[in-house]
């Protein structure tokens, strides 16, 4: 099973198995994102979240030449750069998903229950890994 990089993997690395995986409350407005600065995968209930962490919302904000270069990814795509960044998560979790995501054969909103269910899925595996090795 190839591992599946950033935030996730480091939860299950250095916290407990309880406190590695939270489900959020309100599942359906559950949204997963890739960062815009460390292209890991985050869940987030807010619409316009872009960065996993404060450490990467500060990064994008000292160095412009970054944001300038995300906003026109978003822009030349004519959609919300939140938008672009939850599609991104969904394709690499859900590949499946990309071809009617773009022809808009489905709506994005659609796709949210399936697409976290691929990533507490994954998270799943990688802890029950971690458990059968003793690390």
């Amino acid at each position: 099973m190839p591992e599946m990089p950033g935030r996730w993997l480091w939860l299950v690395q250095e916290s407990s198995m309880t406190a590695a995986v939270t489900v959020p409350r309100k599942r359906c407005t559950t949204r997963v994102i890739e960062c815009a600065v460390c292209r890991t995968l985050h869940v987030t209930s807010r619409s316009d979240s872009i960065t996993c962490s404060n450490g990467c919302r500060v990064a994008l904000h000292r160095k412009p030449e970054l944001a300038d270069q995300v906003r026109s990814m978003a822009k030349s795509a004519d959609v919300p750069l939140a938008f672009l960044l939850e599609f991104v998560a969904m394709t690499r979790l859900v590949p499946e998903l990309s071809d009617p995501l773009q022809s808009t054969d489905l709506e994005i909103e659609d796709c949210r229950p399936m697409v976290y269910d691929a990533l507490m899925t994954r998270v799943t595996e990688i802890l029950r890994k971690r458990s059968t090795t003793g690390d």
